[in-house]
């Protein structure tokens, strides 16, 4: 071939070196995502929100990240309650009791979080992304 040549070798090192660390990068970011929402939601039951009494509540939040096929990932963040309207009636508010005759209030310990904290969770995402162009 005659005039100008490039030779692309760098350009496919680069995109070899991204696939590879893309996989690690992206469930290192959703860890990152469950732990700082499961944070907050830890924090609006420690007296922000929802007053922390017996633990119950408090300590039945968790996540979980796994594979979902060969290129998703799926972050999960929930309670483990066996009770499961007793988390839902505590963020949505409600009639709960016997025959529904109390009345709680809505208190957004959790459903608050993901617009409270979306800038952070961008600010997470684009750290983590910078972290491919090292």
């Amino acid at each position: 071939m005659a005039g100008i040549k490039h030779n692309f070798m760098d350009v496919q090192r680069m995109i070899t070196r991204a696939e590879r660390n893309l996989g690690p990068l992206v469930e290192d970011t959703m860890v990152s995502i469950c732990r700082y929402v499961l944070r907050r939601v830890q924090i609006n039951m420690s007296g922000r929100i929802l007053h922390k009494r017996s633990g119950r509540l408090y300590n039945a939040w968790g996540y979980e990240v796994r594979p979902i096929g060969r290129d998703r990932i799926r972050g999960t963040i929930g309670t483990l309650l066996d009770n499961p309207p007793y988390d839902i009636i505590h963020d949505t508010g409600g009639q709960a009791g016997p025959n529904r005759s109390v009345t709680i209030p809505a208190r957004r310990y959790y459903s608050r979080v993901p617009e409270e904290g979306n800038a952070q969770i961008n600010r997470i995402i684009g750290n983590k992304i910078k972290r491919l162009h090292k």
